[in-house]
């Protein structure tokens, strides 16, 4: 890909961008009742930015448009949110495109740690599920996801490839989402 190219693939429009913040995205009630270390957390959050992840991410066409990475990357800090804000409560990871991102920082080794150290404040693991992942697991991180989500933001956008109203055990079947879901809480295989 010529740089040309490259660099009008990175630029993000200003049509996609708005003024609006994460933290503006939090919904009113949850807003008013963060404390001033929440606020601050995501006030860093909000800030974050990673030229070189949606350089990577563009360059090997895991994402067809600036726009198309812009949304993953406020869902990944939304999903970063979530797990601050609930605690010890496993938060599943419904999003391929999401979790793809999520990856590609992981593997800017400095730059994570750096994310982790000064904006999340603990190494955010990530533990993708296997076959050996016991179901009840799966579910739980499904469910806390849909709920928490639907808590703090409101409706969950179809990046997510979940239906907000389901059982977690029809999240992604074939008949229930997008045919690239990866996410199925209740298969164990």
């Amino acid at each position: 890909m010529g740089s040309r190219v490259l660099e009008e693939r990175i630029n993000v429009s200003s049509s996609y961008l708005s003024s609006s913040s994460i933290y503006e995205s939090l919904l009113p009630n949850v807003r008013d009742s963060l404390t001033y270390e929440q606020k601050e957390f995501v006030r860093r959050l909000d800030e974050f930015e990673a030229p070189y992840l949606q350089e990577k991410l563009l360059k090997d066409s895991k994402f067809n448009s600036q726009e198309e990475y812009q949304r993953a990357f406020v869902e990944f800090k939304k999903y970063v949110i979530l797990d601050k804000l609930t605690g010890n409560s496993p938060i599943g990871m419904a999003s391929v495109k999401v979790d793809e991102l999520w990856h590609q920082l992981i593997l800017f080794t400095k730059e994570y740690s750096k994310f982790c150290n000064e904006i999340q404040g603990y190494f955010l693991h990530h533990s993708p599920h296997t076959s050996q992942t016991p179901i009840g697991k799966r579910k739980e991180g499904h469910l806390n996801f849909v709920r928490s989500y639907k808590e703090l933001f409101g409706e969950i956008p179809s990046i997510w490839n979940v239906k907000s109203d389901s059982d977690p055990c029809d999240a992604c079947g074939p008949d229930s989402c997008a045919p690239d879901c990866s996410f199925d809480p209740c298969n164990a295989e």
